[in-house]
């Protein structure tokens, strides 16, 4: 049985294994997107009247991960 597979998928036209391919990378792909964790899952457009899902107001922890400096360090720089 696994012979007579194997022997099929050397023997079969390219186009067959193209196929056959493209569908498991489809499949792990969608897998791959329905249980992955998003690193900035935040934003929720159907969060009416909550302007941080919203995006109008960055959330907290993006602050954190984003920033370089606490805001105390924008305080001690001085321009001129």
């Amino acid at each position: 049985m696994a012979q007579s597979f194997i022997l099929t998928l050397f023997t079969a036209p390219l186009e067959i294994i193209y196929w056959i391919k493209w569908g498991i990378a489809y499949v792990a792909i969608r897998f791959n997107n329905a249980f992955h964790k998003r690193r900035f899952d935040l934003y929720d457009i159907h969060a009416v009247g909550d302007p941080v899902k919203l995006g109008v107001v960055v959330p907290q922890i993006e602050k954190d991960l984003e920033s370089p400096f606490p805001e105390s360090h924008l305080q001690e720089v001085s321009i001129f």
